[in-house]
């Protein structure tokens, strides 16, 4: 996440277009969230269900293509999907 200093000078650069330093810090936590997290092709499962994730990127943005042993799909944005088990590590 992006220091407070950071988050005022960029502010203050953006004065004239009169964004904000909570809409700036807004943006940097989003874009945190989207490039942050476990390496594209890191496999996990969840020990629990035996659902498996995949991290991927498509256009730009990364997030975990999870699919059930029920054959659901689904999507999460988050970095990292804590307690699963890694199946496979990419560095």
């Amino acid at each position: 996440m992006a220091e407070d200093g950071v988050i005022r000078a960029v502010s203050a650069q953006l004065r004239d277009a009169d964004i904000s330093e909570s809409t700036v810090r807004a943006v940097f936590t989003a874009w945190s969230r989207i490039t942050g997290g476990d390496a594209v092709g890191t496999v996990l499962e969840d020990p629990a269900t035996g659902n498996i994730a995949v991290r991927v990127s498509r256009l730009g943005e990364l997030y975990w293509h999870v699919i059930g042993l029920d054959a659901s799909v689904s999507n999460d944005q988050q970095g990292t999907i804590p307690g699963w088990d890694v199946l496979k590590s990419v560095s």
